[in-house]
């Protein structure tokens, strides 16, 4: 770990900061305001997952020898830190609960759920919930029954693949590190992941596989491993917080980072103090979309602060340029946008750019008819909620066109009320698989077309793999229709032939279409929240019963919401203004 600036004030450091927005690692330090207090949705999380270790732990004790070590939970950090280097110490093969002694030097401090005996040492493995296999037919994975937690105990699964989630593997090289300090880490550079499945999904942290920039201009690419890239994180968020601490005192203190949108935003206390500079006159062109810190930092880096200033670059100058050909034999090159160099994400930057800083708030892409909308005689939108349990509700909205009388029209919910387990969250989805393939064989009997829509489809998509996945017929089913020209992502068809230079999400394009929600707050952070109401046996009749309706009618928003779009589309769509391109 290599820092810049004295960090030897900072406060000791969790697990999580590596993984966290550096801006709010500086405003934690600076607290420029009130923070926001967390929400339903964080705090219903926070509890879920709470819930879901102690029930991993209570499944580990049901199966322990006698050389697992479990730590008291009531004991205080610095009894805990002693039990653990005890039991590390006697060569427990596994420890739960366990607290790692302090890394001063490091400025680290470390909680693992579990740490396993692995060649000589102990390797961290943590409890998430969330999935953490993905259906991948070519491929198999290595994992550890709960029984038999190590890296050394391990059988294959055919047909899946590891899901690589960055947050969880860059808390795990933060242990590793720890683990190291204390003179404990095992010479496998191993680490695992508990996840729905409750089986130990191990991952190698010396793996090259995240790709960073090379250079500081991010023309080249390179592929690092999690301790790379850990290693990093953490030391620059070091530096961030050093520096914030110093400009306490010292106000010309030059601060290391400024707000940039990121997909952790919405979920931060400082959102508010943050969306002050973001919001600024013609808006941060962090806010535009695909622009992340890096491309952000270039666009600095020429002087662009803010997405006018992008929309004044030349569209045609940044095509040329990025796709390599020769300016010589080309006139009327932008200066300005030249000196971008081929900067890939320059073009779409610029129409977006133009789209959200124009007059109408919906463009036509270059050179689209608009004309661009599926249609067929009996139309199904589709949509799904679920939790980290599984699906609970598949919502389907069916419009007759075509008046052929085949299939009920309206709004139909395949929902159940009862925990998920693999086996509910099977029966639930055969339930919706059969009413649509019936309907959709029905039609092709009657020479009656028919297509299915939703809204950004990887989530469904993802899901119906990985239900079907336990029955490969009906996995060959799914994969049919999911590869179907009857199965349409809406999302999709809007992306490639409109703009408007803002989010896609359906919350922000179904209210320029005209659509209003039958509930409050629509959102899919609220539905876990509404679906925890409806579902828990404490809760009385009526609040139970009303958080039932809000999920109801939440889901029937968002397809009546996709029909509403589609028909926008289909009437409108062709009559906008293509976005400016020169």
């Amino acid at each position: 770990m290599t820092t810049r600036h004295d960090v030897s004030t900072v406060p000791i450091q969790g697990a999580y900061i590596a993984k966290r927005c550096p801006v709010r690692i500086q405003n934690d330090v600076r607290r420029p305001g009130e923070p926001l207090p967390a929400s339903e949705e964080v705090l219903l999380r926070i509890e879920q997952g709470i819930a879901f270790e102690v029930g991993i732990f209570e499944e580990l004790r049901s199966m322990a020898s006698s050389t697992w070590v479990f730590i008291d939970e009531h004991l205080e950090r610095a009894a805990a830190v002693e039990a653990t280097l005890a039991a590390m110490e006697s060569g427990a093969e596994l420890i739960a609960g366990g607290w790692l002694p302090l890394d001063e030097a490091g400025r680290r401090t470390g909680k693992p759920d579990l740490l396993v005996r692995a060649q000589g040492g102990y390797v961290p493995v943590d409890v998430k919930h969330h999935l953490t296999l993905d259906v991948a037919e070519e491929a198999a994975v290595n994992v550890s029954p709960l029984v038999t937690p190590f890296p050394g105990s391990v059988e294959s699964r055919t047909g899946w693949a590891r899901r690589k989630h960055r947050d969880d593997l860059l808390q795990l090289a933060h242990y590793r590190r720890m683990l190291e300090a204390c003179g404990q880490a095992s010479a496998s550079m191993r680490a695992g992941i508990i996840g729905k499945e409750q089986v130990v999904v191990w991952h190698d942290l010396d793996e090259p596989m995240w790709q960073t920039p090379a250079k500081s201009d991010g023309k080249k690419r390179k592929m690092r491993t999690t301790m790379e890239v850990y290693d990093f994180e953490f030391s620059f968020r070091l530096d961030i917080a050093a520096v914030a601490q110093r400009s306490l005192a010292e106000a010309s203190t030059q601060l290391l980072v400024e707000p940039v949108w990121s997909g952790e935003c919405p979920d931060c206390p400082w959102l508010g103090h943050c969306n002050l500079t973001l919001s600024a006159g013609f808006g941060d062109p962090s806010l535009l979309p695909l622009i992340g810190y890096r491309e952000w930092r270039m666009l600095r880096d020429h002087g662009i602060t803010d997405r006018a200033g992008v929309a004044r670059l030349s569209y045609r100058t940044a095509r040329l340029v990025a796709g390599g050909v020769d300016l010589a034999d080309e006139a009327d090159l932008d200066p300005a946008t030249v000196a971008f160099g081929s900067a890939a994400f320059l073009p779409n930057a610029i129409l977006n750019a133009r789209a959200v800083t124009g007059e109408h708030p919906v463009y036509r892409l270059p050179g689209r008819s608009g004309a661009d909308v599926p249609r067929a005689d009996i139309e199904v939108d589709v949509d799904m909620e679920s939790t980290n349990d599984g699906v609970y509700l598949w919502g389907v909205l069916v419009t007759d066109r075509a008046n052929t009388g085949l299939v009920e029209l309206g709004y139909r919910p395949f929902i159940t009320w009862d925990p998920i387990d693999a086996e509910g969250d099977m029966a639930l989805f055969r339930r919706f698989w059969d009413w649509m393939t019936d309907l959709l064989a029905r039609a092709r009997v009657g020479g009656v077309s028919v297509n299915a829509y939703c809204w950004y489809s990887s989530a469904e998509n993802t899901q119906m793999r990985r239900i079907a996945a336990a029955d490969p017929a009906l996995a060959d089913e799914v994969a049919a229709f999911i590869a179907s020209p009857q199965w349409i992502d809406l999302e999709q068809v809007f992306r490639e032939s409109w703009i408007t230079g803002g989010s896609r999400s359906l919350k922000v394009i179904a209210p320029l279409a005209g659509h209003t929600w039958p509930v409050d707050d629509p959102g899919g952070g609220l539905s876990m929240v509404r679906r925890a109401e409806a579902t828990n046996p404490e809760s009385d009749g009526p609040a139970r019963d009303a958080a039932r309706r809000w999920l109801l009618d939440y889901n029937r928003g968002d397809v009546e919401a996709t029909l509403r779009i589609r028909e926008w589309l289909d009437r409108e769509g062709r009559h906008w203004p293509e976005v400016e391109t020169g």
